[in-house]
């Protein structure tokens, strides 16, 4: 199937669902687990992306390539072992 056709339908339920819950049962959304964001709800997620984003774990992890002179930081250059075929 197509993806945009699968997505568009996914979201045409979720948009019914929601409605019939609105409409016909006279629920808050709170009833099927839908709350308003509060306090760290939206920050907690989303913190350990900033230093990607914001370019710092590159910083860090030129200037220890830098310091150990190997030009490789953290990573040890290792041999390939060949497989050999057992028996």
């Amino acid at each position: 199937m197509d993806f945009d056709l699968v997505l568009a339908s996914r979201w045409i339920a979720a948009a019914l669902l929601l409605g019939f819950v609105l409409a016909v049962e006279r629920r808050p959304l709170s009833s099927v687990g839908l709350h308003a964001p509060r306090g760290l709800t939206a920050v907690a997620p989303t913190a350990p992306d900033v230093p990607r984003f914001t370019g710092l774990d590159q910083a860090a992890c030129s200037s220890a390539a830098r310091s150990s002179g190997t030009g490789m930081g953290w990573v040890r250059p290792t041999r390939a072992r060949p497989v050999l075929p057992s028996g």
